[in-house]
């Protein structure tokens, strides 16, 4: 039977060369199914840094786990599985960040006494955040600046620099990290 529109043609045998490390096997895969499942993930998800993070973790995990792929009938299906548990599992970090965020709004409109203190705390908050933006490759510091502080789309960035929206992507998904490990290195 022929496949379908959606269907990776050698599907099974490429799951199988992937199960024993065949990179190439993998990049087909990944190649086919990475747009399909980020617009799936968009849906839920709804923004695209968080939809890209989650697209990432699940390739990452097909990788980590290429082994268990031999056993699965339908490869497909399960790996749309493994999408969806990942999406779920964002969802529910992006659930416990906002509701972090809702307690710190509340305890500062509780706190005006100690603003002094407060407004300390919020520019070195912002001095650690300008810091680690500073380290970052002057590229990816560009790119970042004009997401973050000029509110440009992925897709006007990569036009501006003629560069591929992908690339765009990628740059900021790096960026984030990179602040995310910097501000947890210097807290802790």
């Amino acid at each position: 039977m022929p496949p379908t529109k959606h269907q990776l043609q050698d599907e099974r045998e490429l799951f199988a060369q992937m199960a024993t490390g065949d990179v190439q096997a993998f990049t087909k895969i990944l190649n086919h199914y990475n747009k399909i499942i980020y617009q799936v993930i968009l849906r839920m998800v709804k923004t695209e840094e968080a939809s890209e993070e989650v697209v990432q973790d699940v390739f990452l995990k097909l990788w980590q786990n290429r082994a268990t792929f031999t056993n699965i009938e339908n490869h497909r299906a399960f790996l749309f599985r493994m999408a969806s548990n990942s999406t779920l599992d964002a969802l529910k970090k992006l659930s416990r960040e906002k509701a972090m965020l809702t307690r710190l709004q509340q305890n500062l409109k509780h706190r005006k006494e100690d603003n002094t203190s407060e407004s300390l705390d919020l520019k070195e908050s912002e001095s650690l955040v300008k810091r680690a933006i500073e380290q970052l490759p002057s590229q990816r510091q560009v790119i970042y600046k004009m997401s973050r502080h000029a509110g440009l789309s992925h897709k006007e960035i990569a036009e501006r620099l003629n560069i591929s929206p992908n690339t765009v992507r990628n740059q900021l998904i790096e960026a984030l990290r990179y602040i995310r490990f910097f501000l947890k290195k210097m807290a802790g």
